[in-house]
């Protein structure tokens, strides 16, 4: 699993209040040191689900014909899943069918950055695709991360109707953590890998009109059900770096 990717759903599973049952999509591990979401749930039972038997998997499935009951999970998690089902539109009707109302939708979808090829690999999804697919959700936070023209990867974090009044608080939360997660990221680079990366990321823009370093660029949007348009468009200010000392106060 990309680091980004579960540093998402650690959060995530942090800020939201997700219910129970946890259905896991994608949950077959791929080795040693891959001990699965299940930690990230405590007291809560998670239920990992895949295309092909394999460690961590309780449940295989059809992602375009899901046997699973009608409202019954309080929490679906889809990590890297949009890739490797060819019905996309058809897999994420099928999550939403089996999401109870009130329940919270967590998906992340890989663009730029290298997928699983495994069991078989189609699709990249551009944040305008992510956001049209997520769009029957009453409520939303979704997020970017990588240059601005081609991201590496898409996130969302949503809501079936009826809407938790808590929502928007936990949404502005987990826009401040992963923002925070991310600066932490780049600040433990050697310091002549950012020098680089800037010098590059000059050159980059120079030629080719893009910046294939920014791979910390985080950009968010929040979607609420009072508006049928985006409510907020949130480019968080980069925090103070780890370990630096606020001139304020």
């Amino acid at each position: 699993m990309h680091d980004q990717l579960h540093a998402f759903v650690a959060i995530a599973s942090r800020v939201f209040a997700c219910d129970g049952p946890v259905y896991q999509f994608g949950s077959r591990q791929s080795g040693e040191g891959d001990d699965g979401l299940t930690h990230l749930f405590p007291g809560r039972e998670v239920i990992g689900i895949d295309q092909r038997r394999g460690p961590g998997v309780d449940r295989v499935e059809d992602y375009n014909w899901l046997s699973l009951g009608d409202d019954s999970a309080g929490t679906v998690v889809a990590l890297g899943q949009v890739e490797s089902t060819f019905d996309v539109p058809r897999f994420i009707d099928e999550l939403l069918r089996v999401l109870r109302p009130g329940g919270t939708l967590m998906l992340a979808a890989v663009f730029n950055a290298e997928g699983s090829c495994s069991p078989s690999d189609y699709w990249r999804t551009t944040p305008g695709g992510l956001a049209r697919l997520t769009a029957p959700l009453e409520a939303r936070v979704l997020g970017w991360l990588g240059p601005e023209r081609r991201p590496d990867l898409g996130y969302c974090v949503g809501t079936k109707r009826p809407t938790p009044a808590r929502f928007a608080d936990e949404a502005d939360e987990l826009m401040r953590a992963m923002t925070e997660w991310t600066a932490t990221e780049e600040a433990m680079l050697p310091w002549g890998h950012r020098i680089a990366q800037k010098l590059l990321g000059r050159v980059a823009r120079r030629l080719w009109r893009s910046d294939r370093t920014e791979r910390y660029k985080l950009r968010f949007a929040v979607d609420l059900p009072d508006t049928n348009q985006w409510s907020r468009l949130m480019l968080p200010a980069k925090p103070e770096r780890p370990g630096s000392r606020s001139k304020a106060g």
